[in-house]
């Protein structure tokens, strides 16, 4: 591990397609990719260096990437990540940890620890990366460095960025997600956007930026279709039961000044109140915000995850059940595709993973089954249409990121089990859905950074890429004011 890089890179090159003076959307951007990206001549390592060995070089390089060259930026290498993508510490047994220059002592969160580090280090100026879906990461390989390296994270819905050319993992949950870096200021309760990295779930692409002009950038150059200026949103809900599950730090911390500032910049706009059991008002101040028990809203409104809705001795007690049921659903079909993509692989190198890693990723394996796969995939078809019909076009959904700020180095995972599986219930609501989400960093709590997530609907992905351009500067401003 490399002092001067934070250990955020495991090879280095330089890739660039068009001339620093082209006026192109990103000329003048360096950027890094994730260890499971296609570059033509290059192996992607998966974490692993025995997969190194044993794969040959891409003899082409993967179209999120080419998109992002075509665009005038200029990659310098690739990054470290979890070994098979199998967790959301970003630690490494055989490459190393990347050192988390937000938080130091602290994981830097993964999959893609390295693009996440990379750009908060400022050693580029967005980085891309690929998450996967395994036993224990569902789908925040994005989101989770996002929230613990103080950056902001965007997820793409499910499908609308390419992820061909990127190591298949679980395909029902693969996607494109956007990732931006805040570094805090002098005040311990300020911060600022520095930085942009990208980034690919379950296999998601990301990015990290300077500011969320750039975030919005490199998210419409991915996208690929024609910029709309939407930003206002008609709708925004507060789901309180998932800020109950917050383990160190009160709701107030995280909404206070998104609350704030929606209504500072929104707040004449009327919405009528309804949904029957499930909204109350948080403002007088018109009826834009509200709050949304979203756990009793999806178990009432998803009938198939009603099979899932049982008292298990997993971890998941202290969780919401609905979320937890989401959590079972989703890892069923995460092992049946693990299985089907690198069962074989594994079976022949099992001796070359990593240990704890080693375990897990043969557990999964062994565990995987066919029985209930269409009604788990009937959950994520429910679930995206009921948020649809909540959110529409234009409206968002507030949850916390993960439970708190990010663990401490070379924690016992027994000493994390209440904490991950609350992260684990946080994060499937997007991953099992494939609706869009932003992660956004509100400074620091006790010298650690946190955040706040924000979700639309699945292909809103232009509207919430706006909507946090838009609302970056007050939130910022709040923050700073509040705290």
């Amino acid at each position: 591990m490399a002092v001067d890089d934070c250990g955020a890179f495991i090879e280095k090159f330089l890739l660039q397609m068009s001339s620093p003076s082209d006026q192109l959307p990103l000329s003048g951007l360096t950027f890094a990719v994730k260890d499971i990206f296609d570059i033509e001549g290059h192996v992607a390592g998966f974490g692993n260096p025995e997969w190194l060995r044993t794969h040959p070089p891409a003899n082409q390089t993967a179209p999120a990437v080419l998109t992002i060259l075509r665009g005038g930026a200029t990659c310098i290498g690739k990054t470290m990540m979890d070994e098979m993508a199998f967790s959301i510490n970003g630690e490494n047994f055989h490459y190393g940890t990347p050192q988390n220059p937000c938080a130091s002592g602290r994981i830097p969160g993964g999959s893609s620890s390295g693009s996440g580090v990379a750009v908060a280090a400022k050693l580029v100026d967005f980085s891309l990366g690929v998450i996967f879906l395994l036993r224990t990461d569902t789908g925040g390989s994005v989101r989770v460095p996002a929230s613990y390296c103080g950056v902001l994270g965007f997820r793409p819905s499910h499908g609308v960025v390419s992820t061909s050319g990127v190591i298949p993992m679980t395909q029902s949950f693969d996607t494109v997600g956007n990732v931006f870096v805040a570094e805090p200021l002098a005040s311990p309760l300020s911060f600022d956007i520095n930085y942009v990295s990208l980034a690919i779930l379950p296999c998601e692409n990301g990015w990290f930026a300077r500011d969320s002009a750039i975030l919005k950038r490199v998210g419409w150059l991915l996208l690929q279709e024609p910029e709309v200026e939407h930003y206002k949103p008609t709708k925004v809900f507060i789901a309180e039961d998932c800020f109950k599950l917050l383990s160190s730090i009160t709701s107030e911390r995280l909404t206070q000044a998104f609350v704030s500032s929606v209504e500072k910049l929104f707040g004449d706009i009327k919405i009528s109140i309804g949904i029957g059991d499930y909204l109350f008002d948080l403002s007088t101040a018109g009826h834009l915000i509200k709050q949304i028990s979203l756990g009793k809203y999806v178990e009432d409104k998803v009938p198939s995850l009603k099979h899932f809705m049982i008292e298990e001795n997993d971890g998941y007690k202290h969780s919401i059940p609905s979320l937890a049921a989401l959590v079972r659903s989703k890892r069923l079909l995460q092992r049946h595709e693990f299985k089907i993509n690198h069962g074989e692989w594994v079976g022949s190198y099992s001796s070359h993973l990593g240990p704890g890693i080693s375990e897990q990723i043969l557990e999964f394996i062994r565990e995987a089954t066919d029985e209930n796969i269409d009604l788990s995939r009937s959950i994520q078809i429910e679930l995206r249409e009921v948020l649809a019909a909540l959110l529409e076009d234009f409206g968002v959904l507030a949850i916390p990121t993960v439970p708190g700020p990010p663990p401490k180095l070379n924690t016992d995972i027994s000493e994390q089990f209440d904490f991950r599986a609350k992260a684990f219930s946080l994060l499937t609501i997007a991953a099992v859905s494939g609706v869009c989400q932003v992660s956004i960093p509100l400074g620091l709590y006790n010298g650690l950074p946190v955040s706040i997530s924000l979700l639309a609907k699945h292909g809103s992905d232009g509207f919430l890429l706006n909507l946090v351009d838009c609302l970056y500067s007050t939130l910022k401003e709040e923050v700073e004011a509040i705290y």
